[in-house]
């Protein structure tokens, strides 16, 4: 029988991870103390850890929700970035998104002009392709849309790609040494390449340009990675692309070329929160189910962070925070809550353990949506459920948060946190509101 939330039974020393469940009925959280030990950890400078957030429109509503509400907490808690979110190289123009301002980073998934396609309508490429980065038959959702590939069949093009940039201000720092690193495909023919490119718009420079090819191989995934040195002068807004416009034919890109994410990265300690899935409207089964139908992404997704981790001088720790309920209780779904989230659970469980990687470095925090009316009638039962019928996890690896008990409806009302379109979502200071006081109860 699986150890459940809120019981305060002792579980015996994991991996050196902890000794007892966490019961803080005062704070709001309860389960295992593992998601604790890992914010821990980084916040000393003891080790790396990537937050990977999964949930409904709350995940990253109007360019912020969770994901800004994670980062900006953690930032006021005194934890610097090691990483920019990794980003999905996407065609789809619905998920232009450009987010990060916690950190000082914008970007945006939508690349620019007629000369892409959509990798998930490219046919026989795609098809190879999506034996690790598959959208599931269109269920499996990223920034809101369902997820694909940028792909260039043949031809030169020097038109401007949308780009990452590193503000002035940023707490990466775009003086340091930063790496820029891009997963490519590689194909049995044609004559592709591309080149990553760091770059300052003002004054207008080109920092430093590295060319990759893409023949070669067998539609399989590559890592691309563009350094640039740190230099104390550099202290502007910087910019990373995968090919350019602004200096000519020799920051281009020739086809065929497929793009699959991006990201940036410093070798330090630090944290680096993404967005896994985010698709308004879903339930905790339809985003169980989006994770189950598409494990081949989702093994791809983790599989990359905990590599880039490695890269950056972590130990390849990743904390789940999976964040829905309201869609549920709209569905009639709510009495199920525990069954789907256990479901959610035990298949980010099962990627991660057919990927190799030890269970003990693999933790969730899981929660049921911020409270939506004055006495929370409607979310209640789902809290509780989550509270007392929530497993562990094979190794002890869960804990819940009670978000009504740490930021109830009179005070994120009273603050004016919600959104102006009702109850739903909050807004970007809401959820960092709501963020600072949950890491706090975490870092205990």
């Amino acid at each position: 029988m699986p150890i459940v939330f809120g019981t305060g039974n002792k579980l015996g020393d994991y991996n050196g991870y902890f000794t007892n469940s966490l019961n803080q009925e005062g704070t709001g959280a309860s389960g295992s103390t593992m998601a604790n030990k890992f914010l821990q950890d980084m916040k000393a400078g003891r080790d790396c850890l990537d937050i990977v957030i999964v949930g409904d429109s709350n995940a990253g509503f109007n360019n912020a929700g969770w994901h800004y509400g994670w980062e900006k907490a953690l930032v006021d808690n005194g934890a610097l970035p090691y990483a920019t979110c990794l980003i999905p190289c996407m065609h789809t123009p619905a998920t232009n998104v450009h987010a990060g301002a916690a950190i000082g980073v914008s970007y945006t998934t939508e690349q620019v002009g007629g000369f892409f396609t959509a990798g998930s309508a490219s046919g026989v490429p795609h098809s190879i392709v999506g034996s690790y980065w598959d959208n599931g038959g269109g269920t499996f959702r990223t920034w809101g849309a369902a997820l694909d590939w940028n792909y260039i069949a043949s031809g030169t093009g020097q038109q401007a790609s949308s780009y990452t940039q590193v503000s002035s201000s940023s707490l990466l720092d775009p003086a340091a040494a930063l790496k820029y690193r891009v997963g490519y495909v590689k194909f049995p023919s044609g004559s592709g390449q591309f080149f990553l490119n760091c770059y300052t718009p003002s004054p207008s420079a080109v920092v430093t340009s590295t060319g990759f090819s893409t023949s070669g191989g067998t539609y399989d995934l590559n890592i691309a990675t563009l350094s640039v040195a740190a230099n104390p002068a550099r202290n502007i807004n910087t910019r990373f692309t995968k090919y350019s416009a602004f200096y000519g034919a020799e920051y281009g890109v020739t086809g065929p070329v497929g793009f699959v994410f991006e990201s940036i990265y410093r070798e330090r300690k630090g944290f680096a929160v993404n967005v896994l899935y985010y698709y308004g409207g879903t339930s905790t089964s339809d985003i169980s189910s989006a994770i189950s139908s598409s494990i081949a992404s989702v093994k791809t997704y983790l599989k990359e962070l905990r590599q880039r981790q490695i890269a950056a001088g972590g130990t390849g720790r990743v904390l789940v925070f999976a964040n829905s309920g309201i869609n549920d209780a709209g569905a009639g779904q709510l009495g199920a809550y525990a069954t789907n989230a256990n479901s959610l659970i035990g298949n980010l469980t099962k990627a991660w353990a057919e990927l190799g990687f030890p269970q003990s470095d693999l933790a969730f925090v899981i929660s049921v949506s911020h409270p939506t009316q004055s006495n929370d009638a409607n979310l209640t039962s789902g809290r509780n459920l989550g509270k007392s019928s929530v497993a562990f996890g094979p190794g002890g690896q869960v804990t819940f948060v009670d978000l009504n008990q740490m930021a109830p409806y009179t005070y994120l009302n009273g603050a004016g946190f919600y959104d102006g379109g009702g109850t739903a979502h909050l807004t970007a200071p809401g959820y960092a509101a709501v963020g600072n006081i949950m890491v706090p109860a975490l870092l205990k």
